[in-house]
């Protein structure tokens, strides 16, 4: 029986001391200072963007026409440069028209009837002067007349039609924000640094922004600009 006490009090020492070991290794590993740190993710963008003056308005259109004659979709030309003074009737100063589709269907092999289409986006410049409510009063002026031309274009063919969605309002050149972009990006990640605590600290490497320049609509008179920037966290200790 003693026997049996002496082998249990031993096997309870063993693990004690084993225990004890492990414990001993695993302080020294987290409290030496010769420890490498942990490998850190890339820094999240915080969120950055600057708001600025649209000074353009796109819009999306197409035009489609059945005809039953020769010609192909030339003959909607008429109408895309009516949009155009439509637009400059409105107030834009500017008008710029960008064709990217031009089509000819038929349902018959003989092609004896057949619809033209083209599209293709317009883009309006606003006036920089005026208010909200001008810039308004331009965009409705436009849309009002494309369907007054519409109106006067099925009178004379039934089967034309008019296709416009938008506007999307737009700075034309967002490149230019891109330094003020970074730099404010720059600045907030700045201020973040100053409330780090602890042992250790992030310092930011190889800034950089990728991609294009987003634009978000605000309101007819705000656009907000965003540019994601990328830059790998470099951990430190103090």
């Amino acid at each position: 029986m003693n026997i049996r006490y002496l082998l249990a009090a031993a096997c309870l020492l063993t693990v004690l001391v084993a225990c004890m070991s492990l414990l001993e290794r695993t302080h020294l590993v987290a409290s030496s200072p010769g420890s490498d740190l942990p490998d850190t993710p890339d820094v999240p963008p915080p969120p950055t963007g600057i708001v600025m003056r649209p000074d353009s308005a796109v819009y999306s259109f197409g035009l489609s026409l059945e005809s039953k004659g020769g010609g192909g979709p030339e003959l909607l030309r008429p109408a895309v440069e009516k949009l155009v003074q439509r637009a400059r009737a409105a107030g834009a100063p500017r008008v710029e028209v960008q064709l990217r589709r031009a089509e000819v269907m038929s349902p018959n092999s003989d092609e004896s009837e057949r619809t033209l289409e083209v599209g293709g986006v317009l883009e309006l410049e606003l006036p920089r002067d005026g208010d909200v409510w001008a810039r308004a009063a331009m965009i409705n002026a436009f849309e009002s007349g494309v369907r007054a031309q519409e109106r006067e274009e099925r009178r004379r063919q039934p089967s034309f039609q008019v296709a416009l969605s938008g506007p999307e309002f737009r700075v034309r050149d967002p490149e230019s924000a891109r330094a003020e972009l970074v730099r404010k990006w720059m600045s907030r990640v700045e201020a973040l640094g100053t409330t780090t605590s602890g042992p250790t600290a992030l310092r930011l490497v190889s800034c950089a922004p990728l991609g294009a320049i987003t634009q978000s609509y605000a309101s007819l008179d705000q656009v907000q600009l965003d540019v994601a920037v990328l830059c790998p966290g470099e951990a430190r200790e103090f």
